[in-house]
Parts: structure tokens; C-alpha cells; sequence
């Protein structure tokens, strides 16, 4: 095979390549939990040791950063999730769900060593709830995560979204790489975080306005 033919074959896979996986208009760095939610018949909430009846359950796909993710493909946007899941059943549904939303998640890494995160949510007759979190994966989606796909993902978005409700340190290195390279950013403080990244967010939301 002669050289420019190489060289025409090469052109033509990195056009593919790059017409697969356009720049994205929003980049989230976030968590993604299972949640499963039972509702009580009663009134109350059961007491310690207490078992109750309960009159209907659901599981549904959360997480703050890939309900944001979600909910700007929605609105039109081209969006990119970055995150971790378990390599299990639930981080296999996980990642149809987003691909069936028209969320990209090429960046969304699988782990072995732990379990997708998850939400148990129990409601009782009268809307009060109680919730038990295991962060699983996202408790994995650190520093290290973050800037190995910074530049890959971040860099060319527009807007990077943000939170606390995966390791803080990811969170920031990721808003200060993304605002050095004139991307907007929007950080969500929530779940209520000391740290205050306020040199490094174009806008910050509270959890009611997301």
C-alpha cells in the first residue's frame, strides 16, 4: 500500500472519528445513583425495627450530575456525562438510559471494585422521606479521574456543570481547568459543602433552582 494511501485511509478514520463523537455544547461532572423508592401507606415513617406496608415502589435513574446532564439534552443541548458506575447490572442500565436520553457517555468509566451508587428513599403516606445513600462509584470519580479527562472531555464545551455530591477535589480541578480555557462553569453546592470554589464558577445554583 503506497503512503498516500496510509495517509488517505487516515484522514478518512479521523473524520469518522470526529464526526462520531462531535464537541459537546455542555460537559457534567456528577453523579449517577440508582434510586429505589418505596411508598408507605402509612402516615408515618416506620419506626426502628418496625416493618410497614407499602403501596407502591419505583426505581429510577439519579444522581445530581446526570439529572442535570439529562434534563440539558432535553432542552436540546449536546451533553457529555462524566462519572463512574459499577461494572454490574445497574451501571449497564445506567449507561442505556443516558444513551436512550442522547447523553454522551464515552467518558463514563465502569469499575470493578465497588457498586454503582444508589438511593434507598422510603416515603411515607404524608410525603415525608428518608434516605440512605451508598455512593459507590461516584465516590471514585476523585482528582485522578478528573484530570485524566479533562482535556479529552472539558476542553471545547461551552458550559461545564458541576457539584458536591462527588468528591469535591475532582469537582474544582475541573471548574478551574474549564474557566482557564474561557468555558463557562455552573457549579451546584449540593449536598452543602464547606468549600467554597468561588474563584473558579462563572454562576453557582442552589439545589431548589437545578
Amino acid at each position: 500500500m503506497s503512503e498516500y494511501q496510509d495517509n488517505r485511509e487516515s484522514k478518512q478514520e479521523n473524520s469518522q472519528s470526529s464526526q462520531s463523537s462531535p464537541e459537546c455544547e455542555v460537559c457534567v461532572l456528577g453523579s449517577l445513583n440508582v434510586d429505589f423508592t418505596a411508598y408507605c401507606i402509612d402516615p408515618d415513617l416506620p419506626s426502628p425495627g418496625q416493618t410497614v406496608m407499602g403501596s407502591l415502589f419505583e426505581k429510577s435513574y439519579g444522581g445530581k450530575g446526570a439529572n442535570q446532564a439529562v434534563m440539558a439534552a432535553k432542552l436540546g443541548a449536546t451533553v457529555k456525562m462524566l462519572g463512574k458506575v459499577g461494572s454490574d447490572d445497574l451501571g449497564d442500565d445506567y449507561l442505556r438510559h443516558l444513551k436512550k436520553e442522547h447523553v454522551d457517555t464515552a467518558a463514563i468509566e465502569q469499575v470493578r471494585t465497588t457498586c454503582t451508587g444508589v438511593a434507598q428513599i422510603t416515603v411515607s403516606g404524608s410525603g415525608e422521606n428518608c434516605i440512605v445513600v451508598v455512593p459507590g462509584a461516584n465516590g471514585m470519580t476523585d482528582i485522578d479521574y478528573a484530570q485524566s479527562v479533562l482535556e479529552s472531555s472539558i476542553y471545547g464545551s461551552k458550559v461545564l456543570l458541576c457539584q458536591a455530591e462527588t468528591p469535591i477535589e475532582g469537582s474544582i480541578a475541573a471548574l478551574k481547568f474549564a474557566s482557564s480555557h474561557g468555558t463557562s462553569t455552573v457549579f451546584n453546592p449540593a449536598p452543602a459543602t464547606a468549600l467554597d470554589p468561588c474563584t473558579c464558577y462563572t454562576l453557582v445554583c442552589g439545589n431548589s433552582d437545578l
